[in-house]
C-alpha cells in the first residue's frame, strides 16, 4: 500500500498473528483463534489497522475491567473484533490511513477511481470487470484505472471479481 511517497509492507498472516496476540512474552490477554482470523482478514496484513484494532480492544478490556470493575475473562473473541469495529469513532481513530488511501486515490484520475472504489464498496465479495465497466464515467480507460488500484493495493483481482485488499477500507468507503 502506498501512502504519500512510503511503500507500506503488508504483514504475513503468521507475523500478523504474533504482533496481535503476543506483542510482548508477558502480554496478559489471550484471543480467539477466530478473532485473530478476523482481525487479519479485515485488515489485509496492515501493520497500522492490525495495531488500531489491538490497541482498540485492549482499551475496551481495560476500561470494561478497571474502570467499569466488570469480572471479565482476560480473552478476546471475535465478537469484541466485531463491536470495535463497528464503533464510528474506531474508522474516526484510522482516519490517517483510510483518508490518506482516499487523497492518493483524488490524485491521478480521481474520477474513475472514486467511482470504482464506490462501486466496489457495497459489494464485499467483489465485482466483475465487466460491471465494473459499467459503473465508470469513463469506461475507456477503466481497465487502466483498475490497474493503477491493483498496483497500490487498494483492490486485488481473484476468482474473476476485483475486492478491495482491506475489508475495513471497503467499510470506510461505504
Amino acid at each position: 500500500m502506498l501512502l504519500g511517497c512510503v511503500d507500506v509492507g503488508v504483514l504475513s498472516e503468521a507475523a500478523a498473528d504474533r504482533l496481535s496476540a503476543n506483542p510482548t512474552d508477558d502480554f496478559p490477554l489471550d484471543y480467539n483463534p477466530d478473532a485473530i482470523t478476523a482481525i487479519y482478514r479485515l485488515t489485509g496484513g496492515q501493520p497500522y489497522l492490525i495495531q488500531l484494532i489491538c490497541h482498540s480492544l485492549i482499551s475496551r478490556f481495560n476500561r470494561q475491567r478497571f474502570e467499569e470493575g466488570r469480572e471479565i475473562e482476560p480473552r478476546l473473541t471475535l465478537t469484541d473484533v466485531e463491536t470495535i469495529v463497528t464503533r464510528p469513532d474506531f474508522f474516526r481513530g484510522g482516519n490517517a490511513y483510510f483518508s490518506g488511501v482516499w487523497s492518493q486515490c483524488q490524485e491521478e484520475h480521481a474520477d474513475e477511481q472514486t467511482a470504482i472504489l464506490r462501486a466496489l464498496s457495497p459489494h464485499p465479495n467483489g465485482l466483475s470487470a465487466a460491471e465494473l465497466m459499467q459503473t465508470s464515467p469513463d469506461s475507456s480507460r477503466t481497465l487502466e484505472v483498475i490497474a493503477l488500484l491493483e498496483k497500490h493495493d487498494v483492490i486485488h483481482h481473484s476468482q474473476d471479481r476485483y475486492r478491495f485488499v482491506v475489508e475495513l477500507m471497503r467499510r470506510w468507503v461505504a
